[in-house]
């Protein structure tokens, strides 16, 4: 049975079978021992635990597995296993916080099209009052510039 789509394959053998059978396979083993030539992976002796992993690598497919057969039973009994249940209450977690993170961001948005209006508005009521000085014939002073404060 695959983990993924809980599918059985007819006339597949079992897990432990299976995996006897793979591991009995010198070729592949050897291959899993050394890289092939052209590749750019660390070289053996920079992976520590890599020897120990392929001598014991039976017994930790079985401990997966069993842990895959753990989990499909507390799923058989109409439970949720508590690594589903801690990763979905992650996932809530950070959708809440990428909700807050978009509400942030649309806050300047709303900001700036804000000041563009008043921006506009601004200019529209510069440009009347110019115009009604300019039909009046009044003449318009500049106001003198004063120090800025704190100087």
């Amino acid at each position: 049975m695959s983990g993924a789509d809980n599918v059985v394959w007819l006339g597949t053998p079992a897990f432990p079978e299976a995996a006897r059978a793979a591991l009995a396979d010198t070729r592949l083993r050897a291959n899993l021992r050394r890289p092939p030539a052209p590749s750019r992976r660390r070289p053996p002796a920079a992976c520590p635990g890599k020897r120990r992993t392929l001598r014991h690598l039976d017994h930790r497919l079985l401990r997966l597995e069993e842990k895959n057969d753990f989990y499909e039973k507390v799923r058989a009994r109409g439970q949720t296993p508590d690594n589903e249940r801690l990763l979905r209450q992650q996932v809530r977690r950070l959708k809440k916080l990428r909700a807050a993170d978009a509400a942030e961001l649309a806050q300047p948005k709303a900001d700036v099209e804000a000041l563009v209006g008043a921006l506009h508005q601004a200019t529209m009521k510069n440009s009347y009052l110019r115009r009604q000085l300019s039909d009046c014939g009044a003449t318009v002073r500049t106001l003198p510039k004063q120090a800025p404060l704190g100087r």
